[in-house]
């Protein structure tokens, strides 16, 4: 894992590779991560919350000329959940924080030229949009977060959600996701 980690998030985002090295490389990193992280914690009897999981990346790959069934293609033997929340943000707010974001978050492998502020809105928007579609389609629930909430006040409301979820009657679709 420590090995796929660092190709993913320690590259420095080669632009030298094709998107279909990094797709590659995504699925055995989710594949990894299910089979040696999530299989042993969730047979433990753990709940589980991970952050992203395949359907972020999913949404950046339509942007980058990927359709939906080669997605399904390439992902179809990873663990998903059972359950799925989309925390939603304003991304202009999200970059007017002032962290530094990777040359990937700004847009660099759906072909923007200059990568800036306008791309990374752009972007980030167009693959929230994404998102939303499946939220739409398997049912999720969508939160979205104010800017200005303080990281605190932004868990209290992720932990009302989630308190939620684990209340609902088993056939609910809030309670389990099929995909």
């Amino acid at each position: 894992m420590q090995q796929l980690a660092t190709m993913l998030w320690h590259s420095g985002d080669a632009p030298d590779l094709s998107d279909a090295f990094w797709v590659g490389l995504q699925a055995s990193w989710f594949t990894a991560h299910g089979e040696t992280v999530l299989a042993p914690l969730l047979d433990a009897g753990h709940d589980v919350i991970v952050d992203g999981w395949i359907y972020k990346f999913c949404s950046k790959l339509l942007l980058q000329g990927y359709t939906q069934p080669i997605l399904d293609v390439i992902f179809q033997r990873i663990r998903v959940p059972d359950t799925v929340v989309l925390l939603s943000a304003d991304p202009a707010a999200l970059y007017d924080r002032g962290r530094q974001f990777r040359p990937a978050e700004l847009g660099m492998h759906a072909g923007y030229g200059e990568l800036n502020r306008e791309t990374f809105v752009d972007y980030q928007r167009a693959g929230l949009e994404h998102m939303r579609a499946y939220a739409d389609r398997y049912q999720w629930p969508v939160l979205a977060l104010s800017p200005t909430a303080t990281p605190a006040e932004s868990a209290a409301q992720v932990r009302q959600v989630i308190t939620a979820l684990d209340d609902s009657p088993p056939d609910h679709p809030a309670a389990q996701t099929e995909i």
